[in-house]
């Protein structure tokens, strides 16, 4: 974003330049224009305590143990260490499992559902190792059509690309809908199991977002909820970023967060390079 101001004879004399999210390339005479690069804060889960919960509410539960309906989850996740991050979960398994959608011990994220009325019974799907993108921002989404007919009805997205290549399940079979429990929504959590790295932009929907609603939330972290999935069925919204880090519910259901251990703020890692030889700035150059 660049705020400028110009002479008589079309000169810039002064003015801001401000580059946010992930990156941005500048070109030309920048004047005596200020420099601001990355002025967002987000938090750093430490992988041993730190996380984010939402109090129980139905907005977060699909299914009535008789039937589900759909829904889908959406994240930008930085890992430090993909092993066991946890991404966003409501209950344990065997106990008062929902869903979960998380990375587990073999680097791979594993999104299911389970019905809890039948032991050990839940289906699910699996993507790719997600070691690869460790060190840097990725958009995950998980996304259910609401059928409960098989691990199928699931998919798991990297980067706006549908991924998932296996399943996760146990007592298929037996499987008939969610059961509507009362655990809190867990980000950066699962059971023991905490999230090393950063989570942000985590949205919860009450459909099936298709495969071009979930491009347009991969485009940008924060993207304007207007863009993509509709907003009447978006459940719950945490921008987790911003001068002063959000987590308050951005949707019009006020779900806020809690943060629960003690999650630093930090800010993300720019590289600033100059490609001449003649640069000369009269403004400011702020890097955070």
């Amino acid at each position: 974003r660049y705020k400028e101001s110009r002479n008589n004879n079309g000169e810039i004399m002064a003015g801001t330049i401000e580059i946010n999210g992930t990156g941005g390339i500048i070109e030309g005479n920048l004047g005596a224009a200020n420099v601001n690069v990355n002025l967002d804060a987000v938090h750093d889960l430490d992988g041993s305590d730190d996380y984010l919960y939402a109090a129980d509410h139905n907005d977060f539960s699909f299914g009535d143990g008789s039937s589900d309906n759909p829904f889908s989850v959406s994240a930008w996740i930085y890992m430090d260490d993909a092993t066991n991050f946890s991404i966003i979960s409501k209950g344990t398994y065997n106990s008062t499992a929902e869903y979960a959608f998380k990375i587990q011990s073999d680097n791979k994220i594993h999104f299911w559902i389970a019905d809890e009325s039948v032991a050990s019974c839940h289906i699910g799907r699996v993507s790719p190792a997600l070691t690869q993108y460790e060190g840097t921002w990725i958009h995950v989404a998980g996304t259910y059509n609401g059928n409960g007919s098989g691990s199928s009805d699931l998919k798991i997205y990297i980067d706006g690309v549908q991924v998932d290549n296996a399943t996760d399940e146990s007592n298929a079979a037996s499987y008939v809908a969610m059961e509507n429990l009362t655990a809190n929504l867990h980000i950066g959590r699962y059971s023991s199991n905490y999230a090393n790295g950063k989570i942000a932009d985590v949205r919860v929907y009450a459909e099936e977002l298709t495969a071009s609603e979930i491009q347009v939330l991969a485009s940008k972290i924060n993207v304007n909820t207007s863009l993509g999935a509709g907003t009447a069925n978006l459940k719950a919204y945490w921008p987790i970023a911003g001068t002063s880090i959000d987590i308050t519910d951005n949707s019009a259901n006020s779900h806020n967060l809690t943060a629960s251990g003690s999650p630093a703020t930090v800010y993300d890692t720019f590289s600033v390079d100059v490609y001449d030889n003649s640069t000369t700035t009269d403004g400011t150059f702020t890097i955070t």
